[in-house]
């Protein structure tokens, strides 16, 4: 057996004292989290200054690991935040903001500007009145909500040249 003065603190221990030092670290964690937090962010901000390769390899493994929760956490947070994404998508000085897309939705009362349909949560799509393709541009002015298949069968074409291709299939379709 070593002798107690070779032995840690907490190697001195008995399994009762142990217990008492984890309850008394347990209730410091918990009523000094941000202190605890702050910690913890400035030894990883150290950790990866010394060996950032060593760094984004481990941030890489531990996504590769909980790859399905990390996507799930992807998933919910674009949802919760769904107007602030399609912000993101926009480009140029003049992009409409995520407040302003907000409002164009609710102004829509969750209805496609296109067919009228319900817009729901999987299937909604920003589209330009004027394409960007014909100079359109992301301004508010030029956006609005549309379903998913109205926009995807809309493609670059103006209003006029879509509609008259939606007349143009009805018509062919009605006549066989």
């Amino acid at each position: 057996m070593f002798p107690m003065e070779n032995l840690s603190r907490r190697q001195q221990m008995t399994p009762e004292q142990r217990e008492r030092d984890r309850e008394t670290y347990r209730r410091w964690y918990v009523n000094n989290i941000e202190r605890v937090r702050e910690i913890k962010r400035e030894s990883m901000k150290r950790k990866r200054a010394e060996n950032p390769e060593l760094a984004r390899e481990k941030d890489k493994l531990r996504r590769l690991r909980n790859l399905e929760l990390h996507n799930q956490k992807a998933r919910e947070y674009t949802r919760r935040r769904f107007f602030y994404n399609a912000q993101n998508h926009l480009k140029g000085a003049s992009r409409a903001k995520y407040k302003e897309l907000a409002r164009l939705y609710k102004a829509q009362r969750g209805y496609c500007a296109l067919s009228g349909r319900r817009l729901r949560k999987g299937g909604i799509h920003l589209d330009h009145i004027v394409p960007k393709s014909k100079g359109g541009t992301d301004e508010l002015s030029n956006l609005r909500w549309v379903c998913e298949e109205a926009n995807l069968a809309k493609r670059n074409l103006l209003d006029a040249d879509f509609f008259s291709l939606c007349i143009d299939v009805v018509v062919k379709n009605s006549l066989l």
